[in-house]
């Protein structure tokens, strides 16, 4: 709310270049999503993470005052349950639609909706611009093993460490990532002659 209040405040401005551009102001809004989505994942859980007592009741991990299954925690199931449609699974439905039209809105030179999604894919080679959906994909599953295995420490340990293994080693051998890229040179002919004659 507060961009899109900066957005239109920016349309009153006098000057055209000061003027926010509605692609941009789409893209910082989705790169503070996606900064704040692991976070928001491991939110949206909390209320199915129950550990069991001797006397079998349970209660939250995180504030284990309260019983699972009575009063307040109700209410938190009704808010974790739209936090987790609405959020999780609304924000990766709309990063995974967009990771799919990407190469065509490329092919039909659509540069303003390729814009909106940029932080999807500025990171990544132009070959695999699907990498930034796909490491979405894998924050509600390492917050998910909590939910799962909350009484069970050991499952959760073995779960996220080979998920986070298999992740490692899929970022590893794709090569994805745009850091430390090399680009061709142009050739220096005074270089060339200058190592020739160290070689002499």
């Amino acid at each position: 709310v507060w961009m899109w209040l900066c957005f239109a405040m920016a349309k009153l401005l006098p000057y055209q270049w000061l003027r926010w551009k509605p692609a941009m102001t789409m893209n910082s809004i989705g790169s503070l999503l996606q900064m704040s989505y692991g976070p928001m994942s491991m939110l949206a859980l909390q209320p199915f993470m129950c550990y069991s007592h001797p006397n079998g009741s349970q209660s939250l991990l995180r504030q284990p005052s309260i019983v699972c299954g009575e009063g307040d925690h109700r209410a938190m199931l009704v808010a974790g349950c739209l936090l987790l449609i609405l959020f999780v699974f609304g924000f990766l439905t709309a990063c995974l639609v967009a990771t799919c039209r990407h190469p065509s809105w490329l092919a039909r030179r659509d540069s303003n909706a390729a814009l909106c999604f940029n932080f999807l894919t500025f990171r990544f080679r132009m070959d695999m611009w699907w990498f930034g959906a796909l490491s979405m994909v894998r924050m509600p599953i390492l917050s998910s093993a909590l939910a799962m295995a909350t009484d069970n420490p050991l499952t959760q340990g073995k779960f996220r460490f080979s998920m986070r293994l298999t992740c490692s080693a899929r970022f590893a051998s794709c090569c994805c990532w745009l850091l430390g890229r090399s680009f061709p040179r142009a050739p220096n002919p005074k270089g060339s002659v200058q190592s020739q004659n160290l070689t002499q």
